[in-house]
């Protein structure tokens, strides 16, 4: 597209411009980082001189063909190729020149599933599902964008990416891309990232705390939450939500409970992979096997039992007589739910668990995560997670008020962590590594290092 079509394309939405330099381009980003000269990037440009400041360095340090941004300042005056539009438009240009740029597949049908816990490990299992049944899909979330089987084709920075990124994966699924699986999380609904993409079909897995520092308390984060119903199309608009989940469904306005479903999970036998034996896995199943068959596909031929768990959950390694599990585990429910999980599958096993709690978010769970460890494991070794700009030592004494007994210990380095704990392992013993899961980083002050609970195990496997 040539700028001078764009400017004609958007001209009744442009507040000013700058000098104005004859360029193409055929790509779109959010990211000024990420543009080339045949780049149009939308910048969201936050109010203050900060970011201010920030947006003309990321200019300079840029080589972008052309920028929309929502709020000019001066910068119209220092640039080429800047176009300013009322922050109430941004999204409409997005829209506008996506669909010429990144037209979506004529057969997609876009199906959200949002919750606290198990997005990721539903919209996997319901992708596979579909996939093994012969259809083309795809899964979007925390991990990537998933084709079948865990083959991630490429990952974005949150659990939902942006518009632009959305339509930018379903254009390149190709014309006979048919399903989207959405992990559709509360920041994204608050912050109408699917804008006009509308959702034949939900699932709702759980609702507990988190995202606190974000939605300052639970009624927000449920009203959050609240918002998939708004995102529903047509009449035929379905919310899927587990018989299990009654706290849940009570939760949800009257008026809406026509629109939700409620299903009774699918029975689970000793022939299914290890991590479908866990109860919340079994709620995800049900909800994946479910919208499946609401999609009317065939699945008949499908056997549940080859499904694999996405990366990071409930990963089981052997080790000797013991297990190392690896789970993201990261919110007090979350925890809870699979060290209850490790009771029950492995009977007379002890269990112990390494975790920790990331800084710069909801401090008041961190003693409710330390009191469901103290409680449901044996033994606890507090580590670092994410402490980010948090002093690690501050996030672990917060941790430690909630562990009432003397089993635990204290070890702020989670590699040592980890290697502490696979050393000190006996036989019939469980060792959680919880909170990372997937994760290839870890992120201390302003900078993010790799780091992999996944390979520090296979590491110490390797011995």
């Amino acid at each position: 597209m040539k700028i001078k079509d764009l400017l004609h394309l958007i001209e009744k939405f442009i507040l000013s411009t700058s000098k104005i330099i004859n360029n193409n381009f055929d790509n779109l980003e959010i990211n000024l980082q990420n543009a080339t000269p045949s780049t149009l990037v939308f910048y969201n440009l936050s109010s203050g001189e900060e970011a201010f400041e920030l947006f003309k360095k990321r200019i300079k340090d840029s080589s972008y063909g052309a920028i929309i941004v929502n709020r000019g300042h001066s910068v119209l005056r220092n640039f080429n190729n800047i176009i300013e539009v009322d922050n109430d438009n941004f999204l409409v240009v997005q829209k506008i020149i996506s669909d010429i740029l990144f037209p979506i597949p004529e057969k997609l049908k876009i199906i959200g599933v949002t919750g606290t816990n198990g997005k990721t490990t539903t919209v996997s299992l319901a992708n596979q599902i579909v996939c093994k049944a012969g259809r083309k899909s795809i899964a979007i979330g925390t991990l990537g964008t998933d084709t079948s089987n865990n083959k991630i084709q490429n990952t974005h920075a949150t659990t939902t990416p942006s518009y632009i990124d959305l339509r930018k994966i379903f254009f390149k699924g190709g014309k006979n891309l048919e399903f989207a699986f959405i992990e559709v999380s509360s920041h994204a609904l608050e912050q109408n990232r699917l804008y006009d993409l509308r959702i034949d079909l939900a699932a709702w897995t759980n609702f507990t705390q988190d995202h606190l520092d974000y939605h300052k308390n639970m009624d927000t984060y449920f009203k959050s939450k609240m918002k998939i119903f708004e995102m529903g199309k047509g009449d035929d608009f379905k919310l899927f939500v587990s018989s299990n989940e009654v706290d849940l469904i009570d939760k949800i306005p009257h008026k809406l409970k026509s629109v939700v479903k409620v299903v009774e999970n699918i029975s689970i036998s000793s022939k299914h992979p290890l991590f479908l034996q866990a109860d919340y896995n079994k709620i995800n199943l049900t909800l994946a096997y479910e919208l499946s068959v609401k999609l009317l596909i065939d699945i008949s031929a499908v056997d549940l039992t080859t499904l694999i768990p996405p990366t990071g959950r409930f990963q089981v390694f052997d080790y000797n007589k013991s297990k190392i599990i690896i789970d993201y585990a990261h919110s007090p429910d979350g925890l809870k739910q699979v060290l209850r999980t490790i009771k029950n599958v492995f009977p007379g096993f002890l269990i112990r668990v390494i975790f920790g709690c990331g800084g710069d978010r909801d401090t008041s769970k961190r003693k409710l995560m330390g009191e469901i460890a103290d409680q449901y494991s044996d033994f606890a070794i507090i580590t670092s997670d994410n402490p980010r700009t948090e002093d690690p030592d501050l996030i672990i004494s917060e941790i430690k008020q909630g562990i009432k007994s003397s089993n635990y210990s204290i070890n702020p380095d989670r590699r040592d962590a980890i290697k502490e704990g696979i050393e000190s392992l006996k036989d019939n013993t469980v060792l959680l590594i919880a909170g990372k899961g997937h994760e290839t980083y870890q992120e201390i002050g302003n900078e993010k290092t790799y780091f992999s609970d996944i390979d520090e195990v296979k590491k110490y496997l390797r011995k």
